[in-house]
């Protein structure tokens, strides 16, 4: 981070591998709304992620989960490999939980 030298306090920021029920849990007690939570996952699309527009906050990155590309058996060994780098294991379990679709 270039906004502090001091690291995010302990516990502040859930774990990168939490299920969809465990994140709703966790971010309802932030008192976000599940919308609000998937609507956060969603910062991940900004940045030149590889995801729409880079300075632009859009659905790109939700339409590439939701293909799961990671689980496609007709793509090729480095294809998937690429694939596998596609969001956090949390973010992919979102396109997995009925609730935050």
């Amino acid at each position: 981070r270039i906004d502090t030298d001091k690291a995010d306090p302990e516990g502040r920021m859930p774990g990168e591998s939490l299920n969809g029920a465990e994140q709703r849990e966790v971010f309802g007690a932030m008192g976000m709304s599940t919308q609000e939570m998937v609507a956060l996952a969603g910062a991940h699309t900004i940045g030149g992620k590889g995801f729409g527009e880079p300075y632009s906050f859009d659905n790109e990155y939700y339409k590439t989960l939701l293909k799961q590309p990671w689980a496609d058996t007709t793509k090729t060994k480095e294809e998937l490999d690429m694939a596998s780098h596609i969001g956090l294991t949390s973010d992919k379990n979102l396109a997995l939980d009925e609730p935050s679709l």
